[in-house]
């Protein structure tokens, strides 16, 4: 009698019911958290070498070469932007505006840095971490 309920529940109600945490464990809000996941490693890990790691004047030599205005400080703003992006997207603090900008510094990165180098080894990787980051940004409110 109980695996019959259990089957007619999962039918009715499907698999995301609220789990007795409220609902913090539900595969929806786990599939959300995992896909936000990856972007928040990529661009901590690339915001903290750009802040604290050694690459900030690479940073600036590679915005001086393809004519980034304010060459030096657009460096730290963006080592700046993508840490506390990965942080927004880790946590969930903040998440939809920060989502947004880093959608349009990955816009700028394909139209200023590597759209010359073409899609496959240019510009394939920085267009999916701008679609995950718009889509993040503008998803409807209650998907989390």
């Amino acid at each position: 009698m109980e695996h019959g309920r259990f089957w007619r529940g999962l039918l009715t109600r499907g698999v995301g019911r609220r789990h007795p945490s409220g609902g913090l464990l539900t595969p929806p809000r786990i599939a959300f958290f995992l896909i936000r996941l990856a972007p928040a490693i990529i661009f901590l890990v690339h915001g903290s070498l750009k802040l604290f790691g050694g690459h900030h004047d690479r940073t600036v030599a590679l915005f001086l070469t393809v004519n980034i205005p304010l060459a030096e400080p657009a460096a730290w703003i963006v080592g700046a932007l993508e840490m506390a992006g990965g942080l927004a997207l880790l946590t969930g603090v903040l998440m939809r505006p920060l989502a947004f900008l880093l959608a349009i510094e990955m816009a700028v990165a394909i139209l200023r840095v590597r759209l010359p180098q073409g899609f496959l080894g240019g510009w394939e990787f920085e267009l999916t971490l701008l679609l995950i980051c718009l889509g993040i940004a503008i998803r409807p409110r209650g998907i989390d």
